[in-house]
């Protein structure tokens, strides 16, 4: 697209930004709440652990999702076909594109039955 908007006189391309299909962004999402909860459960297990107490349950559990793909304006799609020219393409790089979620658990404890003195 870019090399089209070139060949037809653009002169400066801005705010080119990449992101994933909602398939792919959709199942790195499921890993990120995987390993987020994973995450939230072992600080849970280790704070009640210093604390004397048990993790019992879970009482709350929140997620958000950061990094959603912004929306694209439908008339500014090209839809003209490139026409090929001797001129080699545009050489671009794309930057990582990441996907994040956010867990908030409240869990639930009760003191230790065999709690030791440390």
């Amino acid at each position: 697209m870019i090399d089209t908007a070139v060949r037809n006189g653009a002169t400066e391309a801005a705010d080119v930004s990449f992101t994933l299909s909602t398939e792919c962004r959709r199942t790195l999402e499921r890993r990120a709440r995987s390993a987020a909860m994973a995450d939230a459960r072992s600080k849970a297990r280790a704070l009640a652990t210093d604390a004397n107490l048990t993790v019992t349950g879970v009482q709350v559990i929140r997620t958000a999702r950061s990094g959603a793909p912004r929306p694209v304006d439908a008339g500014a799609a090209m839809t003209e076909t490139p026409v090929p020219t001797g001129a080699s393409p545009s050489d671009i790089e794309s930057g990582p594109v990441s996907v994040t979620a956010t867990v908030q658990v409240v869990y639930e404890a009760r003191p230790r039955t065999n709690a030791t003195a440390r």
